[in-house]
């Protein structure tokens, strides 16, 4: 079945609606790729004095909203062995120049973005500093095929050595994660 938008229309014979309209509840349930919603909304479960958690039903998943620890609402899922799992993380700070901080919550942070590596190295110091422990950096250089180590690494941000050095100046892209 093909989702159409265009039916039923305010013409349609009563008669024929059966028929208009179980064919787009077919694409729907199907998943047809015809079927491209704009957006979904989730009521939040919390809010509507529900329980936080779907009860699990066997050979699915259910995606839903519920509020996280903070008391904000999130999307969730949860799978047939009743495994929990929080979709999309807190929340993405833009610090403008292309770096980014994301709080996924249980106090677990990530920040990623770009700086420019010149010369022997590169040194990023991030906007807002890990509050308590920086655990770790990945980094990559466009268009360099020597290695990259780490010097230092700081809760305030890290300083990349290059085994090499570059001219003309590249761009360094960093994904980093602390708490």
């Amino acid at each position: 079945m093909v989702f159409d938008k265009t039916k039923p229309t305010d013409t349609s014979k009563i008669r024929n609606l059966g028929s208009e309209i179980r064919a787009n509840f077919n694409a729907i349930v199907d998943a047809e790729d015809s079927f491209m919603p704009k957006a979904q909304n989730f009521t939040d479960r919390d809010a509507e004095g529900l329980s936080s958690d779907p009860t699990p039903i066997a050979d699915a998943v259910i995606a839903y909203c519920k509020q996280n620890d903070d008391g904000d609402p999130r999307l969730f899922n949860i799978d047939p062995d009743s495994n929990i799992f929080q979709l999309l993380g807190g929340n993405l700070t833009d610090h403008g120049s292309s770096n980014y901080t994301l709080e996924l919550g249980l106090g677990l942070t990530l920040k990623f973005g770009k700086s420019t590596a010149s010369g022997g190295g590169v040194t990023t110091v991030f906007d807002e500093p890990y509050p308590n422990n920086h655990l770790g950096v990945v980094l990559s250089v466009v268009s360099y095929n020597d290695g990259i180590g780490e010097s230092s690494v700081t809760i305030n941000g890290f300083r990349a050595k290059l085994s090499s050095l570059l001219e003309p100046a590249r761009v360094i892209y960093y994904f980093s994660w602390g708490n």
